[in-house]
């Protein structure tokens, strides 16, 4: 029998496609954020005043001169809005306006005042409230308590409404009226006036019918706790 043919090579088996590279991913879009918005400066705090921006001056080795001596002297620099006097004799005079405050350390720092060399310089502290401005008790001296009654001294005050009365042995009267206006006008009145003889000093106080009260309330408390300790010891 003839030889078979040689069976035929089997045909390669076709290669795969290449698979297409896969694409690489579009970039996304970068998000397009808000615009920041600028936040609001804070505001600049306000300037504090310079040391020594009170409109007034020390006066050193002011003497014995009165309120009413350092506001002619110093009238002179500007319009005098206050005086305090020290103990220690010295004043301090404020002014309406800082260019005052110049003028009068030109006119009078170490210059003589009164009879005394004073030493001038800018101050460092603005003027105290007057506890006397709106008081309504004023003080009235001399009213000699040992010889005048509670009535002849209450025709002083003769149309006024007097709230308290107290007198003292040291021959002064603090009375508390009604109002700050009556107190004012009490003391323009009476003040310079003759009273059994002599003339009377009467002025502006500063205290008060409240602060007397709360006195009064404290001592009878501190009197109540006191008797409660007695008789806590004898017990």
């Amino acid at each position: 029998m003839p030889a078979k043919a040689a069976s035929k090579p089997a045909k390669p088996a076709p290669k795969a496609a290449p698979k297409p590279a896969a694409k690489a991913p579009a970039p996304k879009a970068a998000a397009t954020k808000p615009p920041t918005k600028t936040a609001p400066k804070a505001a600049a705090p306000a300037a504090r005043p310079a040391s020594g921006s009170s409109n007034g001056v020390y006066v050193k080795n002011w003497g014995t001169g009165s309120v009413a001596d350092a506001t002619n002297v110093f009238s002179a620099a500007g319009k005098v809005i206050k005086v305090q006097l020290r103990r220690s004799r010295y004043a301090l005079v404020f002014f309406d306006n800082s260019a005052a405050v110049k003028k009068a350390i030109d006119l009078f720092n170490e210059k003589e005042v009164l009879g005394q060399t004073v030493l001038v310089v800018p101050a460092k502290t603005s003027p105290k409230p007057d506890a006397h401005e709106n008081s309504a008790c004023v003080f009235v001296s001399p009213i000699f308590r040992a010889s005048t009654t509670k009535q002849q001294i209450m025709e002083l005050f003769a149309g006024v409404k007097v709230q308290r009365l107290r007198t003292y042995r040291q021959n002064y009267v603090y009375a508390y009226l009604s109002s700050s206006a009556a107190a004012k006008k009490f003391v323009e009145e009476k003040n310079g006036v003759e009273f059994r003889g002599h003339t009377l000093r009467v002025a502006l106080s500063a205290r008060s019918l409240e602060k007397l009260r709360a006195r009064q309330e404290a001592s009878k408390v501190l009197i109540a706790a006191h008797r409660h300790h007695k008789e806590h010891e004898r017990r």
